[in-house]
């Protein structure tokens, strides 16, 4: 995966494009507030003609400063539930934001303070190899044993760039 993050000249792997989280609003974004609701739903839909974030990748710290960003909608804060309001309510039929999967991963291969989403149909291409291993099958069979054996390789690659997108929060 740290690959696939921060690329590999290697193996012609680029690395994930990030944003700072302050191009996505006028608020202050620092250390004590690393990410807002307006900074989260503007990255969340930013691609959304080409790509639908499915899946963020972020290590522990940076999914609870996201679960505890300022602005966030709770049960507390939000009043559409109350009907002595006169709100001139209006729904948003094209907002399209989607609830990603989020996969923990330690620090060091994700960075601090960063998420990287990705649209799970697009970015990442796994290859199963299952004749790399005939010749030990070969020498299962001939051996006459009676027991389960599995034998086979798998590979993930970046499928396409444009299927990544990253954000530095606190920043």
């Amino acid at each position: 995966m740290g690959n696939i993050i921060f690329g590999d000249i290697d193996f012609n792997i680029n690395a994930v494009a990030f944003k700072l989280a302050s191009t996505f609003t006028a608020e202050t974004i620092n250390g004590t507030t690393p990410i807002t609701q307006r900074v989260w739903v503007k990255w969340m839909r930013e691609n959304y003609q080409k790509m639908t974030i499915t899946h963020v990748l972020a290590d522990i710290d940076t999914v609870l400063d996201v679960e505890a960003r300022d602005g966030r909608p709770t049960v507390f804060n939000d009043t559409s539930s109350q009907s002595n309001l006169m709100d001139a309510k209006y729904t948003v039929e094209n907002m399209g934001l989607p609830t990603p999967k989020v996969l923990l991963l330690p620090t060091s291969i994700v960075g601090a303070n960063s998420l990287v989403g990705f649209d799970s149909q697009y970015a990442l291409h796994e290859i199963t190899n299952v004749s790399a291993s005939y010749q030990a099958i070969e020498q299962f069979v001939l051996r006459r044993a009676t027991a389960m054996r599995f034998d086979f390789g798998v590979a993930l690659f970046k499928l396409f760039d444009e299927s990544f997108t990253g954000l530095t929060i606190g920043s």
